[in-house]
């Protein structure tokens, strides 16, 4: 409860308002003389909500957080400065892997067996197995429908023919575009090399793709 002799013009005005455990909403009244009462409702701010909230440490908001755009799954620009990635690999980690948060399930929480933080993932990804999917390998170079890590990520944008992949899409956070899913499975047909770029990956190699 709160009240102010006067608020921006408006006598006695009081506010009668109640907070849920977890601050995540508030509901109320609030009411002035000669104006009645109003009732209102609000959710604590967060990235991906559309506000642009800067002391939360927002940069940017743009209403998702979705990778692969101007505006990161942190709130933070996409910095285009760098330049074009010199290997599919190098702009399939950054692209997809980090910028979807791959590592905030499959890093220190250990799901699945899977450390997708920097540092090794090529290795624990190209030729590793899966253990959510056993008989598999995440990647299997040069046959993208038999790699977890596509089969995911197809199962992540609905396509029905991967219904039956163990447990749920990828990312858990979103999904991603067509373009980057025909990426990904491009360069897994390539061979799935570290060094190189692999045709049909070429939507990927700039620093902040379009979602297409």
């Amino acid at each position: 409860m709160a009240s102010w002799q006067a608020c921006d013009g408006h006598r006695r005005v009081r506010l009668h308002a109640r907070v849920a455990d977890d601050c995540s909403f508030l509901h109320g009244v609030v009411s002035a003389r000669g104006e009645g009462r109003t009732r209102f409702g609000a959710t604590a701010s967060r990235c991906g909500d559309g506000i642009l909230d800067a002391g939360n440490r927002e940069q940017c908001d743009d209403g998702n957080t979705l990778g692969g755009d101007p505006c990161e799954p942190d709130c933070s620009p996409c910095d285009p400065t760098p330049g074009p990635f010199e290997s599919s690999w190098l702009a399939i980690e950054t692209n997809v892997v980090a910028r979807y948060g791959c590592a905030n399930c499959h890093g220190s929480l250990g799901v699945s067996g899977l450390d997708l933080r920097p540092g090794g993932t090529y290795e624990r990804l190209v030729g590793g197995g899966s253990q959510s999917d056993p008989g598999r390998l995440l990647v299997q170079p040069g046959a993208p429908m038999a790699s977890v890590l596509w089969r995911k990520l197809a199962k992540g944008v609905d396509q029905a023919t991967y219904d039956l992949v163990p447990g749920g899409g990828m990312p858990a956070n979103g999904r991603v575009s067509a373009a980057e899913l025909g990426a990904v499975g491009a360069w897994i047909t390539g061979g799935a090399p570290r060094d190189g770029v692999v045709a049909g990956t070429e939507s990927l190699l700039s620093r902040c793709p379009p979602r297409l």
